[in-house]
């Protein structure tokens, strides 16, 4: 009911404030809820919009078959490495950097990526890892370097 309520709100802007939540609840339905009800209402909202974690990981492969198919010359190569799979593009490298993925899982996305002749930003490879490491930064580079 509560993310039935909130579905065009988190549409327009996906991280809407719980308060907000809250009291749109209350204005529709007269009814006060939890914090962790406003959050939960929230985030069902987002799956149902968005999809969840599973979906997206597992839209993944499609994805990378779509990205070659429409760009000639993309590669895309899949390691599996402690259940953390890797991906990646070929193009010379000109900046990587790393982050943190929040939600389900604790995992860090590291990207590379390179700059075209309009001076637009495009990604070059990535890489979904367990832990930003050197470990984990060792390999991406090694693994770029041989691309």
């Amino acid at each position: 009911m509560t993310a039935q309520l909130l579905l065009k709100d988190v549409a327009e802007t996906p991280r809407i404030p719980i308060k907000y939540c809250i009291r749109n609840v209350k204005t529709v339905y007269h009814k006060t809820i939890s914090k962790r009800k406003g959050y939960l209402g929230r985030r069902r909202a987002f799956e149902m919009i968005y999809g969840n974690w599973e979906g997206s990981f597992q839209t993944l492969p499609r994805y990378m078959a779509a990205l070659q198919k429409f760009n000639a010359g993309t590669v895309v190569e899949w390691r599996l490495l402690r259940n953390i799979f890797q991906l990646a593009h070929c193009r010379p490298v000109i900046s990587i950097d790393g982050t943190h993925v929040y939600g389900v899982y604790d995992i860090k996305l590291l990207i590379a990526v390179g700059m075209d002749d309009n001076g637009l930003i495009f990604p070059l490879a990535f890489a979904i890892a367990a832990n930003e490491s050197n470990d984990t930064w060792g390999m991406f580079l090694t693994h770029l370097r041989r691309i």
